[in-house]
């Protein structure tokens, strides 16, 4: 039976099986896919993809190797003929685990990296060890569970999910159609309001409703016009738009950026003129 805002498990364990082979054809017995949320998503589609889990902690985590889950990361072990383990660093009644898709769920609530390094141990996993999300695991927390596994050898594989990864059931193609539309509908409106005139902000505000409305979410909605567009793709504004509105003439570009719809990221952006009445130069642009 699938899970509400989910794929069925079938879903997953074709994926898991996908895994498996890449494993196998790369010489891995044991891989752990790192994930951070916390408001990031930094290789949170990984853990997500595999297990349809996101880590909903906010914040940073404390800058300590003695106190602190760390509960912002979790991880998915995988071991060649088990099901994937996820890891996480808060206590298993804090989280929504019915949605998980896994094998189980181990919680190691007193600190992540040396609860993970105990159940590493105690399950006899030495030797070479795959990793992916070595780019995101924080140096302090990598050196204190490399420090508790010196039975490990630490290899990291970032495009080790990128075969498997790219084999698009019909499930997800649903998806990424839905996405698509619901994302080339808020870019026409975002760009439809800077024809007129208004504001960054005001486009803004016109996209990420028909988002929300369905639904969905965003990462960014990047939107600038003027002499920066002569010079730079995206802007450099914090939040990616502000309250002054282009000319009339101005050359506008838009972006959104992000998890439009379960979990699916697009980036799809346009270019216009304020009023639209292009110059001769910027209609052969």
């Amino acid at each position: 039976m699938s899970i509400p805002g989910s794929f069925a498990p079938e879903e997953y364990q074709d994926r898991w099986k996908r895994l498996e082979q890449a494993m196998a054809a790369r010489g891995h017995d044991h891989a752990l896919i790192w994930q951070r949320g916390a408001g990031s998503f930094d290789r949170v589609g990984d853990v997500f993809w595999l297990t349809n889990f996101v880590m909903n902690g906010s914040g940073q985590d404390p800058a300590s190797e003695e106190i602190g889950a760390p509960y912002t990361f979790s991880a998915v072990l995988v071991r060649r003929g088990y099901e994937p383990e996820l890891h996480v660093g808060l206590p298993a009644d804090d989280l929504d685990l019915p949605r998980v898709v896994c094998g189980k769920v181990i919680s190691h609530p007193g600190n992540l990296m040396t609860g993970l390094a105990a159940h590493l141990r105690a399950q006899g996993v030495a030797g070479r060890v795959a990793v992916v999300g070595d780019d995101v695991l924080p140096g302090m927390y990598d050196r204190l569970l490399r420090r508790h596994t010196p039975q490990i050898e630490w290899h990291a594989d970032e495009t080790l999910l990128l075969g498997p990864q790219s084999i698009k059931s019909p499930r997800e193609l649903e998806v990424y159609r839905a996405a698509g539309d619901l994302v080339s509908r808020a870019l026409t409106a975002a760009c439809e309001s800077l024809l007129i005139g208004q504001s960054s902000a005001e486009a803004a505000a016109a996209a990420s409703a028909i988002l929300l409305r369905a639904g969905g979410g965003f990462h960014r909605i990047d939107i600038h016009h003027g002499s920066q567009t002569e010079h730079q793709v995206v802007s450099t504004d914090l939040y990616g738009y502000h309250t002054t509105p282009p000319e009339a003439g101005d050359v506008v570009r838009a972006w959104i950026m992000g998890p439009i719809l379960r979990g699916y990221w697009m980036d799809p952006g346009r270019s216009l003129i304020c009023g639209n009445r292009p110059t001769a130069p910027q209609r052969a642009l």
